[in-house]
C-alpha cells in the first residue's frame, strides 16, 4: 500500500527493475539492501524500515537469501511477504517473482490509480555507517528524479545514449545512472556484478556511450 516499506535486495537484473518501477507505482516506498549484507545487518535494516515485504534472490552462489529472510520473519513483526528471484529452494512461506509475474499476465484487472505527490518518499537509502551505525534517508520523488534529469541535460545525455553503471541499483549512484536512462529514454545495459572482465566483455560487446 502506499507508503509501505519494500526491502528489495537483488544485483543489477531484469527483476530489479520490475520491482523498482512497480513498488514506486503504488506510492510504496522501496529500501534498497546492499548485496553482500547478511542476516546481521539484513535484521538490523529490516527492524528499523518496518518494511512488509522483501524481494530477494532465492540462492546467489551459497547465500540462500529467502532462506535467511524467512527465519528472521519471527523476530521480524511488520514483516509479512517473502519473495524470491530465481531458482533455488524457497521457504514454504516464500512467494516465487516469476509466479506472480506469470499471475498478473493472467489477470486482466488493472490497480486502481494511487495519488501520489512529488514530495512523497519513495526510496529508502542507507548511509554506509562509517562513523556510527547506518542512518535511513528517505528520497521523494521530487528530488531524486529531478537530480538525474537536470544530470542528464547537462551530461549531454539523450534518447540515443546507451548507458552502463558498473554501480549497483542499491547504491545512489547506480539508481541515479537508471533513473537518467528514464529521464530521456537511453538504453540501459545491466552488469549483474562487477567485476573487471564482466566489464570489459559488456563494454566490447555493447559499446555503451
Amino acid at each position: 500500500a502506499k507508503g509501505e516499506v519494500v526491502a528489495v535486495q537483488l544485483p543489477n537484473i531484469v527483476e530489479f527493475v520490475v520491482a523498482y518501477l512497480a513498488i514506486t507505482s503504488r506510492g510504496a516506498v522501496m529500501q534498497t539492501l546492499h548485496m553482500p549484507y547478511r542476516a546481521a545487518e539484513l535484521s538490523t535494516l529490516l527492524a528499523h524500515s518496518g518494511a512488509v515485504c522483501a524481494i530477494v534472490m532465492a540462492q546467489a552462489k551459497d547465500y540462500a537469501a529467502a532462506q535467511v529472510v524467512n527465519a528472521l520473519q519471527p523476530r521480524l513483526p511488520a514483516l509479512r511477504h517473502v519473495i524470491a528471484v530465481g531458482p533455488g529452494a524457497l521457504p514454504a512461506d516464500a512467494m516465487p517473482f516469476d509466479g506472480l509475474v506469470a499471475d498478473a499476465h493472467t489477470n486482466d484487472a488493472e490497480p486502481a490509480p494511487v495519488a501520489r505527490s512529488g514530495s512523497d518518499p519513495f526510496l529508502l537509502l542507507y548511509t554506509s555507517g562509517t562513523t556510527s551505525a547506518p542512518k535511513g534517508v528517505p528520497h521523494a520523488y521530487q528530488n531524486f528524479l529531478s537530480n538525474s534529469r537536470l544530470s542528464a541535460a547537462e551530461l549531454s545525455v539523450g534518447v540515443d545514449d546507451v548507458l552502463l553503471s558498473a554501480a549497483p541499483f542499491t547504491h545512489l549512484y547506480g539508481l541515479f545512472t537508471f533513473n537518467m536512462a528514464l529521464a530521456t529514454g537511453a538504453t540501459t545495459l545491466l552488469l549483474p556484478a562487477f567485476s573487471p572482465p564482466d566489464l570489459a566483455r559488456l563494454m566490447h560487446e555493447a559499446r555503451p556511450t
